[in-house]
């Protein structure tokens, strides 16, 4: 794989979170993932690649496109492989690197709100979450533009508490149920992530069913088994949840967030948004903000 260090946070000083924005030409091969002290977050910002990773004797594979995240915790390698294919080419991707000690701080006000304890887990092939990638992309202009540690650190103590509290395992009970992690059926747990990743290029019955290794009429059954709903109920939840979250944390317009929640048209997204929450994306962002 040959690449080039677009930008890095220690050319600016960052003392509190690390960030090197890459710009790479893939290529075929096999590889092992660094250890770091920290963090790892990879977020996809330009371009596509298809990465398999071996766990458990098993190779799996996802793909990486704008918006698609990653994490590793600190001190753990992955052996990956990049697949190259007609449509490879250049992509830009995020590292961010996070401070373990800020996991901890974040992990301790959850335990002191009343939340249950336990160790943060964050480690996750691939999902999709448009918070992270958007802020992904602000750190890396700001990093450009030689932005002070302070927008840096806020940043920083902002993400160790969204990673906390939406993908350690320590959400609630309803989001625990639809988790890839605890879904016993290694073949929907693949299936699981790749619908996560790919909420603004949602993938078909057909892509679905190969990733799981079946035939499409027996996916739908075991889908609905495993998960207690269908695959299109299951997407638009994951979808309308998406778009929540960023009319809650985001200034982005509809017609905006309508696409990365993977739908083609504002009009389609609020259709959709009212019928599942008896109010459209403008006022419930209204609401909430009250």
């Amino acid at each position: 794989m040959s690449g080039t260090l677009v930008g890095s946070s220690r050319s600016v000083g960052w003392t509190s979170i690390l960030v090197d924005h890459h710009r790479v030409q893939p290529s075929e091969g096999e590889f092992e993932t660094a250890s770091t002290p920290d963090q790892t977050i990879v977020v996809m910002l330009k371009g596509e690649q298809h990465i398999e990773a071996f766990a458990d004797g098993l190779w799996r594979r996802t793909v990486y496109e704008p918006g698609t995240v990653g994490t590793t915790p600190g001190d753990r390698t992955d052996r990956l492989r990049r697949c190259v294919n007609r449509n490879s080419g250049r992509f830009d991707k995020a590292n961010l690197y996070l401070p373990h000690l800020l996991l901890d701080e974040a992990v301790d006000e959850y335990r002191r709100a009343g939340q249950r304890s336990g160790d943060v887990n964050l480690n996750a092939l691939a999902f999709h979450d448009p918070l992270i990638c958007h802020t992904a992309k602000r750190l890396v202009e700001a990093m450009a533009s030689g932005a002070a540690d302070l927008y840096a650190a806020a940043t920083a103590r902002w993400l160790a508490a969204h990673l906390v509290c939406f993908h350690s395992g320590r959400a609630d009970a309803e989001r625990l149920t639809l988790d890839a992690g605890v879904i016993s059926d290694r073949r929907i747990a693949r299936v699981l992530e790749m619908m996560s990743s790919r909420l603004s290029n949602p993938p078909t019955l057909d892509e679905l069913a190969a990733e799981a290794g079946v035939s499409k009429f027996h996916f739908v059954r075991l889908f609905r088994e495993k998960v207690g709903r269908t695959p299109h109920a299951f997407l638009l939840q994951l979808r309308l949840k998406a778009a929540q979250s960023m009319l809650a944390a985001t200034d982005l317009d509809i017609g905006t967030i309508a696409a990365l929640s993977g739908y083609s048209r504002s009009a389609e997204l609020t259709s959709a948004f009212s019928r599942r929450f008896g109010t459209t994306p403008k006022g419930w962002r209204e609401a909430a903000r009250a």
